[in-house]
């Protein structure tokens, strides 16, 4: 899809972290951390999406964690920090 269709476009399809979608109470302060989809069952927890990095490198990433016994906000954190410092990174 990143390659068949205009960025802006493709973007506005997914949801946007602090704005809306499942992702509204997340990501609040990453405006380049912008564009992806959550999918949550019980012990279950998807993200994926594109991380525009501090250098302006589109990434495309996907995380998939299962059968954890913490609570899914503390995955969503950890998550939330690991694309922090890649953004900062890259």
């Amino acid at each position: 899809m990143y390659e068949q269709m205009p960025k802006e476009r493709l973007f506005k399809l997914l949801a946007t972290g602090g704005q809306n979608g499942t992702l509204k109470n997340w990501y609040k302060d990453e405006k380049t951390l912008c564009d992806r989809q959550n999918g949550l069952l019980s012990n279950n927890h998807a993200l994926s999406g594109y991380l525009i990095t501090n250098r302006g490198t589109v990434l495309i990433f996907s995380f998939m964690n299962s059968n954890f016994v913490n609570p899914s906000s503390e995955i969503r954190e950890v998550m939330q920090d690991f694309l922090k410092e890649i953004r900062n990174k890259y």
